[in-house]
């Protein structure tokens, strides 16, 4: 993925961010932080970039029978189906189908893989980690034996 000036993305943990301005390496949304042209954060306590936003996702009663056909074969596999709610995309286990909501087949976690280092001139990497949407998973931490 590119950043693009003027555009808005989704971060890994859902959220709207935008319009991103800056370039040709960084990029800015005023009080919602720094990112690479590539997407990800300048800061660790900042989620990645994942796509670009689209606004208006089709709701059920508009959708074509290819897309409400793909979303019921999913969640006949039992693979995650969510309804755009309120407040975002949520979980939904037994959708009703309401022609005036928007589903979609829940996207798959984005999974990154990080060195971990402790502070010191240089830092010294010990490991590496999992962040799973952006969330640091404590159970793929792997640290690094040393040599002798």
């Amino acid at each position: 993925m590119k950043i693009e000036n003027g555009k808005y993305y989704r971060t890994a943990l859902g959220a709207k961010v935008g319009p991103l301005e800056g370039g040709p390496f960084t990029y800015h949304a005023q009080g919602a932080g720094r990112w690479y042209n590539d997407g990800t954060s300048r800061y660790n306590d900042r989620p990645n970039l994942v796509a670009e936003w689209h606004d208006d996702p089709t709701v059920w009663g508009d959708m074509t029978p290819e897309q409400k056909g793909a979303l019921l074969l999913a969640h006949h596999e039992g693979r995650g189906v969510q309804a755009l709610l309120r407040d975002g995309w949520a979980d939904c286990p037994y959708p009703s189908w309401y022609n005036s909501l928007s589903y979609r087949i829940k996207p798959e976690p984005v999974v990154e893989t990080r060195d971990v280092y402790v502070s010191g001139t240089p830092p010294i990497k010990i490991g590496t980690i999992n962040l799973i949407d952006g969330t640091p998973d404590p159970a793929t931490l792997n640290l690094e034996t040393a040599n002798d």
